[in-house]
């Protein structure tokens, strides 16, 4: 993921990202209130845009959400109803600041990971997925739990793996597995060579025995979901 650089806004600088965020996730404007963190992120895609992150420690649980700020528009791009063409204000970034061809495999993988993450509308964040082993269970489960989380192991037999690539007709698709608020997802991600980008889900089960995601530490050193 992109490097990031913390950034000191004025009053007016942070309003701006307020107004912007609250015309597409009006549940995070009272956390301006508090202490916000907002970090740059360094990335080659959107050369006339800041691409921002605004980071709310509190309350629990901890949120963030990514903002683009040009000379003529400043965008929210976390959640959101959907555009026509995939995420609409994301649409109206690439109206105004097209990336370079996206024309090689790894391209289509980097770009689709950093888009995704950008404009996540997960409020408690994503873990992706390299393996069915990477699914943090609850230590203790109960019959019905063991019995779900054997079955879908049999079922998906090896199909989770880390986020791959492959060609298609105008671009390419990335297929990513993640866990979300405890819902097992297949995520593909459609990139155009133009840059753009929709994506389309199944979830294999909504209710998976684990920490949905309000508090984040770290197991045997991935950053994971653990309350």
């Amino acid at each position: 993921m992109a490097n990031v650089v913390t950034l000191s806004l004025s009053e007016h600088e942070l309003s701006t990202l307020r107004r912007a965020a609250a015309l597409v996730v009006p549940s995070f404007d009272t956390r301006f209130d508090r202490e916000v963190e907002v970090r740059l992120l360094n990335q080659p895609w959107f050369e006339r845009h800041r691409l921002l992150e605004v980071a709310s420690p509190s309350p629990l649980p901890a949120r963030r959400i990514h903002v683009a700020v040009g000379d003529h528009a400043t965008l929210c791009l976390s959640g959101g109803a959907p555009g026509p063409r995939g995420h609409a204000q994301l649409d109206r970034l690439l109206d105004a600041d097209p990336p370079a061809p996206i024309d090689t495999a790894q391209r289509a993988l980097d770009y689709a990971l950093f888009v995704d993450f950008i404009t996540s509308r997960s409020e408690l964040g994503e873990l992706i997925l390299s393996r069915f082993e990477d699914i943090p269970l609850y230590p203790t489960l109960d019959d019905i739990e063991r019995a779900l989380v054997d079955g879908l192991r049999e079922d998906l037999d090896g199909a989770i793996r880390p986020p791959d690539v492959r060609r298609a007709q105008g671009g390419w698709v990335v297929e990513k597995w993640v866990l979300t608020a405890g819902a097992l997802v297949r995520r593909e991600c459609h990139v155009a060579t133009d840059g753009q980008f929709h994506t389309e889900e199944t979830v294999l089960d909504e209710s998976m025995p684990v920490p949905h995601g309000r508090v984040w530490g770290f197991s045997n050193g991935r950053l994971v979901p653990v309350g």
